[in-house]
């Protein structure tokens, strides 16, 4: 976990191909670009890498300090069973707001 302003992030590391990366799992609080590219200059890593919910402003974050979407990639659905009466509409992707930290759960 690297502190950021007021933000907690919380990265990963891991080697693919031969390459250090820094998964970026999870943002508590609230991070703009400069603090993404204060995490990329921190990281002993060829590159970072994440996935924010479409209109979250993670992604707007992550995507204005050059996080760039990786084309075609569409091969992830994500499914969810409630087990309890929620507060929201499951149906409104809006109501979701994801991060790779979500994602590693599978």
């Amino acid at each position: 976990m690297v502190e950021l302003g007021s933000a907690s992030v919380y990265l990963r590391p891991n080697v693919r191909s031969g390459r250090g990366e820094v998964v970026v799992s999870d943002i508590a609080g609230t991070v703009d670009a400069a603090q993404f590219r204060e995490a990329a200059r921190a990281a002993d890593a060829h590159y970072l890498v994440t996935w924010f919910s479409h209109g979250s402003t993670e992604r707007r974050a992550a995507i204005t300090s050059g996080f760039v979407p990786v084309p075609r990639l569409v091969a992830l659905t994500q499914v969810a069973l409630p087990l309890t009466d929620l507060d929201m509409d499951v149906h409104d992707p809006t109501s979701w707001d994801l991060s790779t930290g979500d994602l590693e759960l599978l």
